[in-house]
């Protein structure tokens, strides 16, 4: 079963968002550090299981991006919207039939 994880990422918190069809939506928070955001992702794998990431372009995007590729099957960087169905916009690109 696909998880789908969205990090809304600021200079000193990450808060993540986990969802997975079937199961709450499971919501928490780290530090914004790389090697956070890797843990946090390794603990997230499940055998069988296809991992998708989104989250808001920014001035570390790009770093983000590099440093999470190889550890995630899916990976988007959505561009600043005031919208909050940036996440639902991810769910629906990557898996249209979610």
């Amino acid at each position: 079963m696909d998880k789908y994880i969205g990090f809304d990422v600021d200079s000193k918190k990450t808060v993540a968002c986990v969802i997975q069809k079937g199961e709450r939506d499971r919501y928490t928070t780290f530090k914004t550090d790389i090697g956070q955001m890797k843990s946090f992702l390794q603990q997230q794998r499940r055998p069988g299981e296809k991992m998708n990431l989104t989250f808001e372009i920014s001035g570390q995007a790009g770093y983000i991006y590099d440093s999470l590729l190889n550890l995630i099957d899916g990976i988007a960087v959505k561009g600043t919207q005031r919208s909050l169905n940036t996440f639902a916009n991810f769910l629906v690109f990557i898996n249209p039939c979610y």
